[in-house]
Order: structure tokens, then C-alpha cells, then sequence
């Protein structure tokens, strides 16, 4: 396994399941996948991609593998759950959000967790179930359902796939037989599939390997954790501000976004604003949108004009690095860089800098651009060659059982429980995934897609369609922040968009963040 599947294996191997969600839903469930569609979709698609129907073998040991399963493709049984689902009093959307948890936690992500013996990869087809009106002697049984939607969602595990490869197999669920995505689909070998180390150069530049070494891997390794504290800095939210514990602990998920309107005078805004894209925009406004929500706690006021004077926190954003032409797989494997930059929001009369939004949204795509900036992202993945080695011989002991201790069968996993048990558990702030914009055909309303929790605080997952820009946040409710909280930041969101999207910049205009808030809530558009 690449170094990205093995990072991420470390935290199936504690039991916390990485699962990424994509739902899709169709108004008219007669226009949705059938089953044998699924079934032949699926078989077709495992003769393509290997890594579909591989096992990981030594999972407990320094040197996983992915090997073939002996028995061939993963047969339909194992892979397809398709059923009706009930009459309920939610919206379409609501309820969508609903299933989109459930396929993140419980008995899907334990069972997609087994990648020694099971698939890394579920579908589920749901479909409302009808119900029939009783009727008078002699007259034929009618339907008593008003029109609901079917639901096809794919559930699958980080180690195996990266949000855009999960994307990819998701589309090519989707699309129709003489789709240009199958039809030129080449057919991929276990053996010849390239690793992301094995394209790009991921070695760590000192600079960046300094301060986290010491951080994540010399200060625990060092010293005893009531006396961490005092050998790293505290000062990057959520920091001690978490309730734990962060192990085994429920993934939630909220959502917004916007219609096309909008989206479509956000990029026109982009344009002018010569922030490349659409993505800065929509970055920047969650940042402003967190620090206006999560910061008011420290000043005990959620008035805006009272907000706290200064809040760091560290922002991630990977960014995809897959490219078949280089050897990677087209659908499985993980290929990020990982973009990590510090903001501080200091609002007081003393800072040198002034917030203001637009100025913040061009610092920012000039970064995700550099390709200075893209090396480092691209180094991040180097320091997992200094994760601490050895295989732990006792990680199933009697008395780490009875404790209620997770596994840890290698010093990566001791490692991984130690940080997320120590005083700041969490390391990023917020992370950002932009999967971009993807054709949907017509039969198609919503796509969404969303992820547990991981290193960070707040995980918000973007993608746009023909019908605008949704998004999902996961995070472990009550440990950094609330449902709540999430639910306002993403009401937030939605309507400092509305308002950026409406107004008429120049190149040369700018609003700082306090006014932009401050604007939304006096137009009665923040709450």
C-alpha cells in the first residue's frame, strides 16, 4: 500500500472507520438504477479496476499489502443493498442528509472497515415503498403515495479510495452504457498501479518537517502528557477548547449551498476579483463564517460586532494529484497533496493587517496555485516515512481490554491513539474538499457527498452541479463543536454568498470581514 492508504489504514485498524458517502437522488424512482443495471455495472466495472475486488493482507504488520481476492469479484450479494425505505414526514433533503450519516457510521462503516475479508465499497438502491389504499367491493386497489424519490448512495473506505477516485466510480455508476467514461475505459493491473509516491516528489523540506516533527512525533515521544503543553503551541483553535472523548465517538453531517444564480455571479466575481476561481470565494467565506460562530463562545456574545479580537486556526485543503497517464488508478488509491496554511483573525486596533474579504480570497488562490506552495502540499506526505516503527506484540492484551483501549498493532496506531487522547487531540482546524463541478443528467436532482471526521475539526465537502453548490460538514458533535453551531455556520455560508453574489464589485473594492458579517445580520440574512 501507498503511504496515504497506510495512513489512513492506521485508523481502521483503531476502529474508526474513514468512509466517504455520494448520494444521488431521482424525483421519478422509475428513472433510477435498477438492480440488474447495478449488478452488471458492477461486474463490469471490478474487470476494469482490480483494487475493487483486492483484499489488504497484513494489515497488523510494517508492510500491508493489496492482493487479489482468491474467489474472484466481489459477487452482487456483497456489494448492493436494495430495498424500500418507509413513509417519513421529512423533506427530500432532510432525509437525504439522514441517510448520508447513516452511511458514514454504524453497521455500513463496520462492515466496509473488514478490508481483509470484506469489499471497501457498499451500494445501496433505496426505493419508497408504496402504499395501497384499501377500496370499495369492486373497485381496483389505488396507490395512496404522492411522489418521492429513490436514492442511490455509495459508501466507501479512505483506505481504498481518495474523495475524487470515490467521485469517479460514483460517476461511473451513474452513467449511462455508451457513456465516453466507459467505453474508453482501459483495463488496469494490481501490480502495475502506480502509488503517489512513485509520481510525484514527496520529499520533506526541512522547514516543514521542523516544527510538525516535533510537534506530533518528538514532544509525545519525549514527554509525559501533563508536560506537553509547555513544549508546543496552544494557541490554534480548537486547541484544549475540545469535550472528549474523539475515539469512537458518532460522525455527524450538516449542509447547505446555493442555486445556480448565485454560483454563477460568484464566478463572475472570481473573474474580476483575478482569484482564479470559484474555490478561494467559498473557502475564505467558511473561515469567516467559523471564526463569526465558534469565536463568539470566547467573548460569551454571538453579537458580531463583539466577536473575539483574535483567532488562529489552521486550514487544510487537499487537492488531487491522480493522473492515469502517470500510472495512478483511475477510480482507487489515494493521490493528495495537502495544502496547510495558518489564518489569524485578529480584529483589533493593534493588528498590522487588515481583514478584508477580497483581499483575503486572492491571497489565497495565489497560494493554491504556486508551485512552490504545491511542492510543500506535496512533502506533507513524506513525513509519514518518519512515523515511529515496530510491530506492538501485546496490542491485544487481557489488559488493554479491559480498559477499553483501542488496538494498536504498530507504533503507528500507539501513535495515533496517544495524539487523539492527548490534551489537543486535533490537529487541523477545518479542511476544505473541493471535488469541483460534475455533469448530472436530468433524471438527477441533488448529488451530495460528505466524510467522517478525521484530523480535523470541521471537514466540509464541495461540489457543484447544473442545479448550483452544496456542501457537507462532518465533525464529531459536542468534541470541538455543535450541531448547532455547524448548522449556523452553514446558514452563514449560504447567505454571505447571496450577498457577495448580488452586489456590483469593482476590481478595486474590498469589505472587511467584520462588515460583512455585520451587513448579512443587518439584512436580517445571518443568524
Amino acid at each position: 500500500v501507498g503511504l496515504l492508504d497506510r495512513f489512513t489504514l492506521m485508523f481502521n485498524n483503531i476502529d474508526e472507520t474513514l468512509a466517504v458517502a455520494y448520494l444521488a437522488s431521482f424525483p421519478d424512482p422509475s428513472t433510477s438504477p435498477t438492480l440488474e443495471s447495478l449488478e452488471a455495472r458492477i461486474e463490469f466495472l471490478q474487470s476494469k479496476w482490480p483494487l475493487l475486488w483486492a483484499l489488504v493482507k497484513g494489515a497488523d504488520g510494517e508492510k500491508p499489502f493489496f492482493e487479489a481476492r482468491a474467489e474472484g469479484h466481489w459477487p452482487p450479494k456483497d456489494v448492493i443493498d436494495s430495498r424500500d425505505y418507509p413513509r417519513h414526514d421529512k423533506t427530500s433533503s432532510q432525509y437525504a442528509l439522514e441517510l448520508m450519516e447513516q452511511h458514514i457510521n454504524g453497521s455500513v462503516a463496520d462492515y466496509i472497515r473488514q478490508v481483509d475479508s470484506n469489499p471497501a465499497w457498499k451500494i445501496t438502491l433505496l426505493k419508497p415503498q408504496i402504499e395501497i389504499s384499501s377500496a370499495e367491493p369492486g373497485e381496483p386497489e389505488r396507490s395512496n403515495d404522492s411522489p418521492r424519490p429513490a436514492y442511490l448512495i455509495l459508501s466507501t473506505n479512505h483506505v481504498y479510495f481518495d474523495g475524487a477516485g470515490g467521485l469517479n466510480f460514483f460517476q461511473a455508476l451513474l452513467a449511462s452504457s455508451d457513456s465516453p467514461m466507459l467505453t474508453n475505459l482501459p483495463v488496469e493491473t494490481l501490480s502495475a498501479i502506480r502509488r503517489i509516491e512513485d509520481i510525484v516528489h514527496v520529499k520533506t523540506r526541512l522547514g516543514v518537517l521542523i516544527p510538525i516533527a516535533w510537534k506530533e512525533l518528538i514532544v509525545p515521544a519525549l514527554f509525559p502528557k501533563r508536560l506537553q503543553r509547555y513544549f508546543v503551541p496552544t494557541d490554534v483553535w480548537p486547541g484544549k477548547d475540545v469535550r472528549p472523548p474523539l475515539l469512537g465517538r458518532h460522525a455527524s453531517l450538516t449542509a447547505g449551498g446555493v442555486d445556480k444564480v448565485v454560483m454563477d455571479g460568484l464566478k463572475k466575481w472570481a473573474k474580476v476579483k483575478g482569484s482564479g476561481t470559484l474555490h478561494p470565494i467559498l473557502e475564505i467565506t467558511y473561515y469567516i463564517a467559523m471564526w463569526s460562530r465558534t469565536s463568539s463562545r470566547y467573548s460569551n456574545t454571538s453579537v458580531p460586532s463583539t466577536l473575539a479580537t483574535r483567532f488562529k486556526f489552521q486550514a487544510s485543503t487537499p487537492k488531487s494529484q491522480r493522473n492515469p497517464s502517470l500510472g495512478t488508478a483511475s477510480s482507487t488509491g489515494n493521490y493528495l497533496a495537502e495544502f496547510e496554511r495558518h489564518f489569524v483573525f485578529d480584529t483589533s486596533s493593534k493588528s498590522k493587517f487588515k481583514l478584508n474579504f477580497w483581499a483575503l480570497v486572492k491571497s489565497l488562490g495565489e497560494y493554491l496555485t504556486s508551485k512552490k506552495d504545491l511542492q510543500d502540499a506535496r512533502s506533507y506526505i513524506g513525513l509519514l516515512y518518519y512515523m515511529p516503527k515496530g510491530v506492538n506484540k501485546n496490542h491485544r492484551s487481557s489488559s488493554a481490554l479491559e480498559k477499553g483501549l483501542p488496538r494498536t498493532p504498530t507504533k503507528w496506531e500507539e501513535w495515533l491513539v496517544e495524539k487523539c487522547t492527548s490534551p489537543e487531540p486535533i490537529r487541523n482546524s477545518v479542511a476544505v474538499s473541493n471535488l469541483g463541478y460534475i455533469n448530472i443528467s436530468s433524471e438527477v436532482d441533488e448529488v451530495l457527498w460528505g466524510q467522517a471526521s478525521t484530523f480535523a475539526a470541521i471537514e466540509v465537502s464541495l461540489l457543484g452541479t447544473r442545479t448550483g453548490l452544496t456542501w457537507t460538514t462532518g465533525f464529531k458533535d459536542g468534541v470541538a463543536v455543535t450541531k448547532d453551531e455547524m448548522e449556523r455556520i452553514d446558514r452563514l455560508v449560504e447567505r454571505i454568498l447571496i450577498y457577495l453574489s448580488k452586489q456590483d464589485w469593482t476590481d478595486r473594492d474590498d469589505i472587511s470581514m467584520q462588515s460583512l458579517v455585520e451587513e448579512c445580520a443587518s439584512r436580517g440574512t445571518a443568524s
